[in-house]
Order: C-alpha cells, then sequence, then structure tokens
C-alpha cells in the first residue's frame, strides 16, 4: 500500500483561542476558513484550507512533565519571539 499524500493535519488549540487562530491562518497565511461537516459544526475549532493543503484545529490541550520548566519556557518566549 502506497500513501500518496495527507488528506489534512489536526492540530490542537486551546479553549477560545478561535480569533488568534484565525488571526494566524487566516490573515497572516492567507489560508481560507471552510466550514466543518455538519457533525462537527457544534464543536469547537476551525479549519483552513489553501491549495491541497487542509489545516483543521480542535481544542485540545498538551501536557508535558520536565524538570528545569522555566528554562524550558525562556526557550519557548525566545522562539516566539524570534519569529
Amino acid at each position: 500500500m502506497k500513501v500518496p499524500g495527507t488528506d489534512h493535519v489536526q492540530l490542537a488549540m486551546s479553549k477560545g483561542s478561535e480569533d488568534r487562530v484565525r488571526g494566524f491562518y487566516g490573515k497572516k497565511l492567507g489560508m481560507k476558513e471552510t466550514t466543518k461537516p455538519q457533525a462537527l459544526a457544534g464543536r469547537r475549532g476551525c479549519w483552513f484550507a489553501s491549495g491541497a493543503a487542509q489545516v483543521h484545529l480542535g481544542v485540545a490541550y498538551s501536557a508535558l512533565v520536565g524538570e528545569a520548566l522555566d528554562e524550558i519556557l525562556a526557550k519557548c518566549q525566545a522562539a516566539l519571539s524570534a519569529h
């Protein structure tokens, strides 16, 4: 069996961040927001497309366990400010 491509990428977003997501994917990246299927319309999140690329964002969270969390946070903040 071959996998000739990707249908979409599912990414997690935090609850209530739809406006930020629309600002990034819609305004900054220029992707078009698409309508979710009826069965998923009531759930939070946003879907975007640009050409064949599709990005689906849904409310979820990630949890990491680690040491030196202040150092990790500083690295993440530095990476964000570099963009």
